[in-house]
């Protein structure tokens, strides 16, 4: 098809004929800000604790469809021991919420949520001093109960014994991670997370409209928090990627976007959505929660390289911008003087 395609004929011996090409990128993604930005950030959160057992996280991190409140109530649950039905997350309003800094950079899950852990080892200690306090003896915390003696004490009941009280926590790089921002020498992240994308690309060669009819691809993310919201992460976020490839346009005109709206500015739908086959691998980093990592930014990085690279294969030719778009392939052909 491609020899006819350059020779200026017509490329298809069927109706169903297309150019195919498989490209392959791996990628890598720093979690959490660059340097010492998290240090100066120093990012704090509170948890509030009611009879009851009520627990309410008060954290400024905004959920825009990542799930990060159900992750954050995952993580208070089971470093609790308790049930996610008792743990809550405070509406994000600056009046009320600590600083914990920005929504950005993949770092809610790591950062606040290590801050987390911290708080809910914190609480623990805390009922379990009161505790002791009050019968004389020591208690240790398992699966939700305190056990002391004959005493066994469940988290509800040692919360309503004590009161409501509140915890805060302010987050600091671990003290292994070292950043001089005078000479920029240091580690530049506390740790990284590493994907690999294959993009299967088909081509009409007569429309030269591009589609991914399937997309692979492997995340090590330290720890999923919650497995299916995080392959759902990475669906998206490589979908948006081969938007960001393929469709996306967007450019100026006297100091104006030449784009309107989404008639204009194109991004796949569900109609463009490849076959994903996701695999993610669990690598704990040890100052994560449960073993986490970062995972927001990481899927959008590799998807762009891993569809042009197919891109290649199938021409043989490098392409230095994107969004390639048709128009961009039948270029290549345009001036054929055969």
């Amino acid at each position: 098809m491609l020899e006819r395609l350059k020779k200026g004929k017509y490329p298809k011996s069927n109706k169903n004929d297309v150019l195919k090409g498989i490209g392959i990128a791996p990628s890598v993604h720093g979690a959490g800000f660059t340097g010492v930005g998290e240090n100066l950030i120093k990012g704090k959160i509170r948890v509030e604790l009611e009879a009851g057992g009520k627990v309410t996280i008060f954290a400024a991190q905004t959920e825009m469809g990542q799930g990060e409140q159900t992750t954050f109530r995952n993580i208070m649950a089971d470093a609790l021991q308790i049930s996610p039905e008792s743990v809550f997350v405070a509406e994000v309003n600056t009046d009320i919420v600590p600083n914990s800094g920005p929504t950005v950079a993949s770092r809610s899950t790591m950062v606040v949520g290590s801050l987390l852990i911290d708080a809910a080892k914190e609480i623990v200690q805390k009922l379990s001093t009161d505790l002791k306090n009050k019968f004389k003896g020591d208690f240790e915390y398992r699966q939700g109960y305190f056990y002391g003696g004959e005493q066994v004490i469940s988290f509800e009941n040692a919360v309503n014994e004590k009161g409501g009280f509140s915890v805060e926590k302010q987050y600091e790089h671990p003290p292994i991670i070292k950043f001089d921002d005078i000479n920029w020498k240091g580690d530049a992240y506390p740790v990284y997370s590493w994907a690999a994308a294959v993009a299967e690309v088909h081509i009409d060669p007569v429309t030269f409209e591009i589609k991914v009819p399937d997309f692979y691809t492997t995340h090590e993310i330290g720890k999923a928090i919650n497995y299916d919201q995080a392959v759902a992460q990475i669906e998206g976020g490589s979908l948006q990627g081969i938007g960001y490839a393929i469709y996306e346009k967007i450019g100026l005109e006297k100091g104006y976007f030449d784009v309107e709206g989404f008639s204009t500015y194109i991004i796949p739908t569900p109609t463009e959505m490849p076959d994903f086959k996701v695999r993610i691998l669990e690598n704990p980093y040890p100052f994560g929660p449960f073993g986490a990592k970062g995972l927001g930014e990481l899927p959008l990085v590799g998807a762009p390289p891993a569809v042009i690279s197919a891109l290649w294969m199938i021409f043989g030719t490098e392409f230095n911008k994107i969004p390639v778009l048709p128009e961009d392939l039948f270029s290549l052909f345009n001036n054929n003087p055969d």
